[in-house]
């Protein structure tokens, strides 16, 4: 039998209990290394499902659009987003879209947040190509995130597009276009085409952003209920089987609170439109309108296209085009009375510019005939008064005896009335009898594609 002392067993008991203890710690410690990398995990998939739930998404359906060759009515997009705002930009001028609605826009729509749709439809395909297009829908703060509408018009015929057993051609731009306010409405009419089987109707309240389809009409007169303060633009499309015309000339009226309904009745158009290249620069005149207190000229370069017709307010008879490409360019100028009314119709003329060329000119390169001559009489002069040429620098006067004799040049002064449509020149050495008088037009001579107008029919006068 072995017997342990005290001590021994002592010591054995507390060898033990240091063991226990040591494994105690391991266990302990284990347990905290699980539960850090348990919450570890825990944190990362919290971590991952939140950024999931942010994550910005952004689909659009369907992803392409086919038209045949005609103008075409519109197809829809549905948009499906959580992005703050999206824009729709379009990256052809014969596509146009539309918010959903009625509302034509122009190149770019932005939409607020969220889901959507976008209309899209094209012009008539003239061409005897097939072409496409892109519209890119795109989250406005991260333009990486982009989705692409492709959209594909068959070929026409080379001039011919679409329609079939009907029209073979496109109609013409309607013409006599007019906007009368009946009531508190306005009253448009046009002239019929003769191959349209219906008219759209657009407005806008400027020239130069997008117009909105008010509505379609086989008929020739349309009435706009909802017109707006202020100014309204009208245009008419005639269309067929074949597409869509160019756009009319426009009608304006100008809508103000307590206009009580007035006339508007339109000024004349301007007359003696001329386009004249002159060094870096094509010059637009006219003859001045007495009924008009300012113009409207539209104009298109070789880069542009009817539907794209803008256009510049000015005080004078004259527009200057600077630093024009070569090609042509044509113009439209419409006078404007102080009730902000448009002629109905234009002078038009084109210029067919040349980049370092000296000619080109959208018809006679001579100043205007000075025309309206009158003649008066005082106790040592006589004075001869006619209407004012555009881009006339100075004026000379011409004197003979005869109606069909010599005329020479005299020397006189002269100067312009306060509203600058009537030039006066005074012979300050009249003769006695019957004296008869021409005025010629002289341009600047650094106007170096201009020259002197022939000279006027004369005018007489008795001493």
């Amino acid at each position: 039998m072995i017997k342990m002392n005290k001590q021994t067993s002592v010591m054995e008991s507390g060898n033990h209990f240091k063991n226990r203890k040591s494994w105690n710690s391991w266990i302990n410690c284990g347990k905290f290394l699980l539960f850090a990398i348990l919450a570890i995990i825990t944190g990362l998939f919290t971590f991952n499902s939140c950024n999931k739930e942010q994550e910005k998404s952004l689909e659009v359906s369907p992803t392409s659009l086919q038209f045949d060759a005609g103008a075409s009515d519109y197809q829809t997009v549905n948009i499906t987003s959580n992005v703050s705002t999206w824009d729709a930009i379009l990256s052809d001028s014969w596509c146009h879209l539309e918010n959903g609605s009625t509302t034509e826009m122009g190149n770019e729509y932005q939409l607020g947040s969220g889901n959507g749709t976008i209309r899209i439809r094209v012009d008539v395909n003239t061409s005897a190509y097939s072409r496409t297009s892109k519209i890119e829908v795109r989250d406005d703060n991260d333009q990486s995130l982009a989705k692409d509408i492709t959209v594909y018009q068959a070929a026409g015929t080379g001039g011919n597009a679409g329609g079939s057993g009907g029209s073979t051609t496109t109609p013409a731009a309607p013409t006599g276009l007019t906007a009368t306010l009946s009531g508190s409405n306005m009253y448009l009419t046009w002239n019929s085409v003769s191959n349209a089987t219906s008219y759209y109707v657009y407005w806008a309240s400027n020239t130069t952003s997008g117009k909105y389809r008010l509505g379609n009409t086989t008929g020739t007169n349309y009435l706009d209920d909802g017109l707006m303060q202020g100014d309204n633009y009208y245009w008419v499309t005639a269309v067929n089987s074949a597409g869509e015309s160019n756009y009319s000339s426009y009608a304006y009226y100008k809508n103000g609170s307590g206009s009580g309904g007035g006339t508007n009745t339109p000024p004349p158009a301007p007359t003696g439109v001329t386009a004249i290249q002159s060094g870096a620069q094509i010059i637009v005149s006219w003859n001045s309108v007495s009924q008009a207190s300012s113009y409207v000229v539209w104009y298109m370069s070789p880069m542009q296209t009817f539907e794209d017709f803008v256009t510049a307010y000015t005080n004078s008879y004259t527009f200057t085009w600077n630093n024009p490409v070569s090609g042509t360019y044509s113009f439209k100028v419409y006078s404007t009375n102080s009730s902000y009314v448009n002629s109905t119709t234009y002078g038009s003329a084109s210029c067919n510019y040349t980049i370092g060329g000296g000619g080109g000119t959208g018809g006679t390169t001579k100043l205007a005939t000075p025309t309206g001559l009158t003649a008066a009489s005082g106790l040592s002069f006589v004075q001869i008064s006619f209407n004012i040429v555009p881009l006339a620098n100075t004026y000379q006067l011409y004197r003979s005896t005869s109606a069909s004799g010599t005329y020479s040049k005299i020397a006189s002064s002269g100067g312009s009335n306060m509203a600058y449509t009537i030039w006066t020149l005074t012979d300050s050495n009249p003769l006695t009898g019957t004296s008869y008088y021409k005025v010629q037009a002289i341009p600047l001579s650094t106007m170096t594609n201009l020259t002197a107008s022939d000279m006027s029919n004369y005018v007489s006068i008795t001493r």
